[in-house]
């Protein structure tokens, strides 16, 4: 006869555990669920949400890059709509006079409750290249008429966004980059005219570079489908 590895009374306490998380488990799914909708809701007191917005210029993302972005326009008197998902950063925003209204750019209801109907411009400025992708797919195919800005992520990203033929792109630390530079050569006692003049030279080399690359990518795409049509045709 076989050793008995578990005693009758311990197998009897295991089905009652077993039948007691089965019984329990649902409940605490839908305990957690209203504690996290309870959560959300709290938190969203004392909050703008985008609804009925109709600003000239609708800015998506109100982080550095778009905080820095916004005061030109808000120098200048431009009425600007500005949403953004960061409750946290919405609420500090608020104590330094700014209005930002809680919003997800990438769902098309949001952007309509944002204004992008109206708006003559579309500002992209979120921090993930792959939510920005869809913004831009999205604002391109229901808002065609808006100007579409946007900041790029780097190098690879910005090819991507001259490939969907955005109105502007710019990558997010080129310019200051480049401003960097300029003032360490203007600390080691270089002429401002020489450091303009290789600003422009190296301006001038990133976007051959860039030309190039996207020359390469379509050379490699009707290659591809050259490609195609020869194996349709042995078929």
């Amino acid at each position: 006869m076989s050793a008995q590895i578990i005693s009758a009374e311990e197998s009897s306490n295991l089905t009652a555990i077993v039948i007691l998380s089965m019984i329990l488990t649902p409940i605490v799914g839908i305990l957690f669920e209203r504690f996290i909708q309870t959560k959300e809701q709290t938190s969203l007191e004392n909050v703008r949400v985008a609804e009925g917005l109709s600003g000239k210029v609708l800015m998506i993302g109100f982080g550095r890059f778009g905080q820095v972005s916004s005061q030109l326009l808000l120098a200048r008197g431009i009425d600007v709509s500005i949403i953004d998902n960061d409750i946290d950063m919405i609420q500090n925003a608020e104590r330094f006079g700014f209005k930002i209204y809680y919003g997800d750019g990438s769902r098309l209801d949001i952007l309509h409750a944002s204004g992008a109907d109206t708006a003559e411009a579309i500002v992209v400025c979120v921090d993930h290249k792959e939510t920005t992708n869809k913004i831009v797919e999205l604002v391109q195919h229901e808002f065609p008429m808006a100007k579409l800005l946007v900041r790029s992520y780097d190098r690879e990203h910005a090819l991507h966004l001259v490939k969907q033929n955005v109105d502007y792109m710019i990558r997010e630390t080129f310019e200051s980059a480049m401003l960097f530079g300029g003032a360490i050569l203007e600390e080691l006692g270089v002429d401002q005219s020489n450091i303009e003049e290789i600003s422009q030279e190296i301006r001038e080399l990133d976007k051959n570079v860039l030309e190039l690359k996207l020359q390469q990518m379509m050379s490699m795409l009707v290659s591809a489908c050259n490609i195609q049509d020869r194996v349709r045709l042995h078929l």
